[in-house]
């Protein structure tokens, strides 16, 4: 999806970089025939400065656009020899049931999570249990979660679908999450983001 993004823009700057090159050896030649015709500049190293112009922007691109191909590779690295591995997507031994989540009833256990080890809490000892279904309408029931902005309600969701590594536990209807697949967990629950992207 990115690539073919990537590359109109590669052509929509080229584009534009040749249309700035050929105004500026527009403007080269037309000054240099007035002022040809009043002094003794030479017409003709004007005419060669302004030609090399076109090709040192195209060079310049052509720089940028190495040292961006440079930094995904270094990226690629970085992801590939730094980064802690996700727990398994199956744990056949720790699998729940199929009809799993039933009811839905949320518990937070002394749950502290942060995005980084060097970082510090972006969620710090919660322990909360929302209300427990007993018939078919308080199932449908929704929980709310308010906070101003950097509260950690965000934090919340990605800590439900496991994506941000923590301390404490979190059990949905009963089922510590942290001890199943990750297929498991994020196939079972969903979640509308904020911000949705198509």
């Amino acid at each position: 999806m990115c690539y073919p993004l990537s590359v109109h823009s590669n052509r929509w700057i080229a584009v534009r970089l040749e249309f700035v090159g050929s105004a500026i050896i527009l403007c080269a030649v037309l000054l240099a025939i007035t002022a040809a015709v009043n002094s003794d500049v030479d017409a003709g190293l004007n005419g060669s400065y302004a030609l090399n112009t076109t090709g040192s922007l195209v060079s310049r691109h052509r720089y940028c656009e190495a040292e961006k191909n440079v930094v995904s590779a270094e990226r690629i690295v970085h992801c590939a020899k730094e980064l802690l591995s996700e727990v398994p997507h199956e744990l056949l031994d720790k699998k729940p049931s199929c009809e799993w989540p039933t009811v839905g009833q949320v518990q937070f256990r002394e749950y502290s999570a942060k995005y980084r080890p060097e970082l510090d809490f972006v969620l710090k000892d919660i322990s909360l249990t929302n209300m427990s279904a007993h018939n078919l309408l308080e199932i449908s029931m929704k929980t709310g979660i308010c906070g101003r902005t950097g509260a950690g309600k965000s934090s919340l969701l990605l800590a439900l679908f496991h994506i941000i590594e923590s301390s404490g536990t979190i059990s949905i209807d009963g089922v510590d999450i942290t001890q199943i697949g990750l297929h498991d967990l994020r196939s079972s629950i969903s979640m509308a983001p904020q911000s949705p992207d198509l």
